[in-house]
């Protein structure tokens, strides 16, 4: 990953065993092992009530 910062949150979130990172910039995660998604994207995955 060109970003060092989106590199190191990109292994953390990998380590932690995370499922997605939620960003304003999901382009940059591409080449992340974690999906990145936006906000809103997010949001309409969590079931209604």
């Amino acid at each position: 990953m060109p970003d060092f910062e989106d590199a190191v949150l990109a292994y953390a979130a990998s380590q932690a065993g995370t499922e997605r990172i939620i960003t304003r910039n999901p382009r940059d995660f591409r080449d992340s092992p974690v999906l990145g998604i936006d906000p809103i994207e997010f949001l309409a995955q969590l079931p209604t009530r």
